[in-house]
């Protein structure tokens, strides 16, 4: 028992069996002493890594890559004997799952919000005589309310508060994807999941300084250089400004571009330009970069990272993504919206990626493929250990 807990035990007599609301917001109680202690209660404050999304380039680059690339994979959906259906509920539910959204937006739109605060919750919005309208609400605005008793947490509903209105929702209607949560697991932060972005979030605000560095250093630069006579006889105004009137017609544009001009005069020319130290500051965005990347899996390769990048190490990187990231996230979305949606429709159908149709995997098959066979003409393996490998059944004798 920590000491916030304590306190509230001197004030109240002890925690007792009941209802309690579990907040993803800063606006509760807990989220005033999250702030004032550093503690860490609720799920955490996911406006921040909205946030972040919406501000860092880094972040944005690579959640929004992920998202567009996981939702882009080819889909069908198979019964309980896995073959596909034709005329699939399910499939004609998320062709268009809202009135504001088609399916690929509506999929972007749950990558991106798991990706960016770790959970993701869908609203299976009923509506008189018609098919249910899939919401994804804003997860900062979400809190989760649970039947406690004893040690037993149960989610009974969930209350999602937008522009001063509350709504609360059965927790039958509500499907929520979340990351795995193995650090939040006091009773404020177990049932939300945990953000890639919360581990990694020094980063994320070193990288937005670096950022606001780069934008100072530019907006308050000036003037590159001085221009001046090396004599003690100082120039009046009006002949200088005569002269600064003659170097722009002379020097300015772009059709100057690395032209060299002689003169007759005997001049002197101070450069201002960034030091060393500012221009090693901007590189440093490189290194975070390769960081984020690494927290979401990724090869900053696929970030046009020039100084890492080579043909080989691209394709190799794209193939990894599939394998490591893309593919995993569908099938985790996939498995949460099929079993949500054969509840509702009360059919017995599941998505899954066609990974048949997917370019990057064809080519790995076919590499399998082509040195399974060679080693069985090699005789290295036998017929049923090549037939194994490829994923084949036994031949029956």
């Amino acid at each position: 028992m920590n000491w916030v807990q304590r306190q509230l035990n001197k004030i109240g007599g002890g925690r007792k069996d009941h209802t309690i609301s579990l907040t993803s917001r800063n606006t509760s109680f807990f989220g005033i002493l999250d702030n004032f202690f550093n503690f860490s209660f609720g799920g955490g404050n996911f406006e921040k890594y909205v946030e972040a999304f919406g501000q860092n380039p880094l972040v944005y680059m690579i959640v929004n890559k992920i998202a567009v690339k996981e939702s882009s994979l080819p889909r069908m959906v198979i019964d309980s004997n896995g073959n596909e259906v034709e005329n699939s509920q399910i499939k004609e539910i998320l062709s268009k799952p809202n009135p504001s959204q088609f399916e690929l937006d509506f999929r972007i739109n749950i990558a991106q919000t798991l990706m960016s605060t770790g959970n993701c919750f869908i609203w299976a919005r009923e509506i008189t005589g018609l098919r249910p309208d899939l919401i994804i609400l804003q997860s900062e605005k979400v809190d989760i309310n649970v039947d406690k008793v004893g040690v037993t947490e149960t989610v009974v509903s969930y209350t999602y508060t937008k522009d001063e209105t509350e709504v609360t929702i059965d927790a039958e209607d509500v499907l929520h994807i979340k990351t795995v949560n193995i650090v939040n697991t006091k009773e404020e932060g177990v049932h939300y999941g945990f953000s890639p972005l919360e581990s990694a979030f020094n980063l994320v605000k070193s990288s937005e300084e670096i950022f606001a560095a780069e934008a100072a250093i530019f907006k308050n630069r000036g003037v590159i250089g001085l221009l001046s006579n090396e004599t003690d006889v100082p120039l009046l105004d009006k002949a200088r400004k005569a002269l600064q009137e003659q170097l722009d017609e002379d020097l300015a544009g772009a059709h100057q571009f690395n032209r060299i001009k002689i003169t007759n005069s005997k001049l002197k020319y101070l450069q201002m330009g960034m030091s060393p130290t500012d221009l090693k500051l901007l590189d440093g965005i490189l290194n975070k970069l390769r960081l984020l990347c690494s927290v979401y899996g990724l090869n900053s390769v696929l970030f046009n990272d020039q100084v890492a990048s080579t043909f080989d190490n691209v394709a190799e990187a794209n193939r990894s993504a599939h394998i490591d990231v893309y593919i995993p996230l569908g099938k985790k979305i996939d498995q949460n919206l099929s079993a949500f949606l054969s509840e509702k429709l009360k059919v017995k159908e599941t998505i899954v990626i066609d990974e048949n149709k997917i370019d990057v995997l064809k080519q790995i098959n076919k590499d399998l493929s082509d040195a399974v066979v060679d080693q069985f003409e090699k005789l290295i393996i036998d017929r049923d250990e090549a037939r194994d490998t490829l994923g084949y059944k036994p031949e029956e004798n």
